[in-house]
């Protein structure tokens, strides 16, 4: 399996998001992917909020969210695996979803 890094939306209106991939994948191996990920977007995410960011081994299912506008379903994790649940790395933390470098730093390296 091959780490893709995915990335959720808060159904809160908050304009956040949240990064995971699929399957559990060590600490170096997904912080690197999420790092690399943000400096190809060019999302303005400065490196150290990255790396602080705690990681977590979880499980996930998609249920049926009926009272949301903004989707009709969600992921649910939970610590252990359970009916239709499948394993993956999450980054416990929601970061803003339209923070892009300035144009004058585009291209340049991406996160600061």
């Amino acid at each position: 399996m091959e780490l893709q890094i995915e990335e959720s939306y808060a159904m809160d209106d908050s304009c956040q998001i949240q990064y995971w991939a699929r399957g559990h994948w060590s600490w170096g191996e997904f912080v690197t992917a999420v790092q690399e990920r943000i400096s190809r977007e060019e999302r303005a995410i400065p490196n150290w909020v990255i790396v602080q960011a705690p990681v977590k081994q979880l499980y996930q299912r998609t249920v049926p969210c009926r009272d949301s506008i903004v989707g009709d379903t969600r992921y649910v994790h939970s610590d252990n695996p359970g009916r239709g649940a499948t394993p993956v790395t999450v980054m416990d933390f929601w970061f803003p979803m339209h923070a892009h470098l300035p144009a004058a730093q585009q291209g340049k390296g991406g996160a600061v």
